[in-house]
């Protein structure tokens, strides 16, 4: 019992090998902790990325149309 401790669902999702790690401006965070931090959807960060193909910085930095 000593070694175990409690997290929330979102922490331990986010504590899985699977992630998508995003580096920008020398700091590193997963895709949805990126997408939480600038108030978008994990989907828009991630269309943004990928089938897009837009650079990190524009991915991180473009508004999102409202």
């Amino acid at each position: 019992k000593e070694n175990c401790r409690w997290a929330t669902y979102k922490k331990q999702q986010r504590n899985r090998r699977d992630n998508y790690f995003i580096s920008f401006r020398e700091k590193t965070m997963t895709l949805a902790e990126w997408a939480e931090k600038l108030n978008m959807s994990t989907g828009t960060l991630w269309a943004r990325i990928n089938p897009l193909k837009w650079s990190i910085e524009k991915a991180l930095t473009t508004p999102i149309k409202k």
